[in-house]
């Protein structure tokens, strides 16, 4: 039997369409929960944002702006949408872990406030407006804060959910 690329690469693209297709929750899980310890560790969606920035300038003469500035928010909310949606795509699976389901569900509500905040906090102009200048300098450390928080608060409960499976039926169940 020869051995023939155009085989191979269409054998190639069937797997991994199945690995991609399938119910590969765990993996995805895994996937997730490595790219939120590496994205706190190494400051990967600040580091996208900075990039988005210089190719704005570069490309289209876009200096960076309010608007611009808040552009690392909407990658943070893009992972966001993405784990909602995985949770949505792989319900059957959580659903055998109800504690499971609940942590990351609430993990995603606390990572969605942790958003607003940072939105409301980044630049300071909406705080300000409402707030004043005064009280808003006075509250923005402590907003700070509560954001950092709400971030820490949110990967405790993905850690949570993620080890509920292995206390088995007793106590991953209701």
């Amino acid at each position: 039997m020869f051995f023939v690329p155009s085989q191979a690469n269409s054998v190639d693209n069937i797997c991994l369409r199945e690995f991609f297709e399938s119910n590969n929750a765990w993996f995805w899980c895994g996937f997730a929960f490595a790219y939120l310890s590496l994205d706190d560790l190494f400051e990967i969606h600040e580091k996208i944002d900075f990039k988005l920035h210089h190719w704005l300038d570069a490309l289209a003469k876009i200096k960076s702006n309010a608007v611009t500035d808040k552009l690392d928010d909407l990658i943070v909310v893009m992972v966001l949408a993405a784990a909602i949606w995985f949770l949505i795509r792989y319900r059957d699976t959580f659903t055998a872990y109800p504690m499971m389901l609940a942590a990351y569900a609430f993990a995603c509500c606390l990572v969605l406030l942790m958003v607003v905040v940072d939105f409301l906090t980044n630049s300071g102009h909406i705080l300000k407006f409402f707030l004043g200048k005064a009280l808003y300098s006075d509250l923005k450390s402590f907003l700070y804060v509560i954001e950092e928080s709400l971030k820490i608060f949110a990967c405790s409960f993905i850690l949570l959910g993620s080890i509920a499976p292995w206390f088995g039926n007793l106590s991953a169940k209701y």
